[in-house]
């Protein structure tokens, strides 16, 4: 049995297996967790994470400190109008 694709209408035919074995390596592995350091690539990136907590602080006190931590996760350093304010 064959199926189009459908993500891109002008994709080639897949099998159904192969479109099932792409959704199998999709699904997350227990070692495959979400972690928003991941995704902190520039300074502009930190910046807008640090801007983020202090804006949620009211609602999660514990949103700057977990800034912190992505932050230091991701290898990045805190920028110098945070570390200035403090």
């Amino acid at each position: 049995m064959r199926f189009r694709c459908r993500a891109v209408s002008s994709a080639p035919p897949c099998t159904l297996a192969s479109s099932q074995s792409q959704l199998e390596n999709r699904r997350m592995n227990k070692d495959d967790r979400f972690d928003a350091a991941d995704y902190i690539r520039t300074s502009r990136d930190v910046d807008a994470l640090l801007r983020t907590a202090l804006e949620e602080v009211h609602d999660d006190p514990d949103a700057v400190d977990e800034a912190i931590r992505v932050i230091e996760r991701s290898g990045h350093s805190l920028p110098s109008w945070w570390t200035e304010a403090r």
